[in-house]
C-alpha cells in the first residue's frame, strides 16, 4: 500500500525547466539540488500518506511482527532508489518514566537498573539518566528536564559510541542505548514486539530463557492481552502482576524511516505518528 501511494506521488513529479543562457556546471548543480529537495518532499508527502493509508486497515487493539507494517517497502524507478521501513517505538523503554511528577519511579529505576546489568552498560547509567530529568534548581549543566529526542542522550557525561551504538562483547553483539530506549512512545513495552533484553529487564524472574520462551510463543501466536503470557511455561501469575503496569500488547507510536537515493546523493526521511482511537496521524517529520 505505501509502494503504491508512493508511485502515485513519483508519477505526478513535474519537472521544473530553467530557461537561461548560463549553462555553467555551478548553476546546473544549484538547479539539481533544488529539483531534488522538491522531489524528497513529495516523497515524504507520499510516504506519509502511505503510511496512514497503512494503518487504516490495520487492528489497533494488538501489533505484532508478521503484520503487513513490519516488512520494509523498496523500489528502484527512474535511477531513484527508495526503501522505507517502519518502527514500532513501543518496542523500547522510554527513559523520561523514570521521572514522574518531579519524583523517581522507583519500579522504573528497578527495570532500567537490571536492562543497563544485563546488556554490560551499567547500573549508573539510570542514576544518570535520573540526573539529566529530575528538576532542579542548580545549575549545573544538566536539562532538569525529560528529553526531547532520543539522540540528546548522547549528550550525557560517559555515553560514549560504544554505550550509543553498541558494540560487540566476547563474540556477542551486546545493544547500546539507541536500541533500547526511545523518548516516542507512551512508556508502555509492547510484550508482542520488545527485544529479548527488555522483556528480561520488566522482571528479575524472566532470565534470558524465558525470554526466549515468551519470543517463541508469540511467533505463533501474539499475545492479545498481557494476561496471555500465562500460557509461557515458567511466566506466573506474579510476574503479569509486577509487569502489568509497563506493558502492553498494542502500539501507539510508530517511526517511518525511508532511505532515497536520488543519483549520488543520499537522503533520509524520518515520519514520527502517533495513534489515537484508531487513527494514525502524523507528528512531526526530519529530513536529512
Amino acid at each position: 500500500m505505501i509502494l503504491i501511494v508512493v508511485l502515485m506521488v513519483l508519477a505526478s513529479l513535474t519537472v521544473a525547466v530553467t530557461e537561461t543562457a548560463d549553462d555553467s556546471y555551478f548553476l546546473q548543480r544549484y538547479t539539481d539540488i533544488l529539483l531534488q529537495k522538491e522531489q524528497i518532499m513529495a516523497f515524504a508527502d507520499g510516504i506519509s500518506a502511505g503510511v496512514i493509508t497503512l494503518f487504516s486497515y490495520d487492528d489497533s487493539n494488538v501489533d505484532y511482527y508478521g503484520e503487513y507494517w513490519t516488512y520494509p517497502v523498496p523500489f528502484s524507478l527512474h535511477g531513484i532508489g527508495l526503501n522505507v521501513e517502519i518502527e514500532d517505538e513501543e518496542r523500547y523503554l522510554n527513559p523520561n518514566i523514570l521521572v514522574e511528577n518531579g519524583k523517581v519511579n522507583e519500579k522504573a529505576r528497578e527495570i532500567f537498573n537490571r536492562l543497563f546489568e544485563i546488556t554490560g552498560i551499567g547500573s549508573e547509567m539510570t542514576e544518570k539518566l535520573i540526573e539529566w530529568i529530575a528538576p532542579s534548581d542548580v545549575d549545573d549543566g544538566l536539562k532538569h528536564a525529560p528529553f526531547d529526542t532520543t539522540e540528546e542522550i548522547k549528550l550525557i557525561e560517559g555515553v560514549t559510541p560504544e554505550i550509543y551504538n553498541g558494540r560487540i562483547e566476547d563474540g556477542e553483539f551486546k545493544p547500546g542505548l539507541r536500541s533500547l530506549l526511545s523518548v516516542w512512545s507512551s512508556g508502555k513495552v509492547n510484550i508482542n514486539t520488545a527485544s529479548k533484553w527488555i522483556l528480561m529487564a520488566l522482571d528479575s524472574e524472566i532470565d534470558e530463557n524465558l525470554a526466549a520462551k515468551i519470543i517463541s510463543y508469540r511467533e505463533k501466536k501474539p499475545f492479545k492481552k498481557v494476561d496471555d503470557l500465562i500460557n509461557v511455561d515458567g511466566v506466573t501469575s506474579d510476574i503479569i502482576y509486577r509487569i502489568k503496569p509497563f506493558a502492553d500488547v498494542r502500539s501507539s507510536h510508530f517511526l517511518a524511516r525511508a532511505q532515497i537515493d536520488i543519483g549520488d546523493t543520499s537522503y533520509t526521511v524520518e515520519i514520527l505518528f502517533v495513534r489515537s482511537g484508531g487513527t494514525l496521524k502524523e507528528v512531526w517529520r526530519r529530513i536529512r
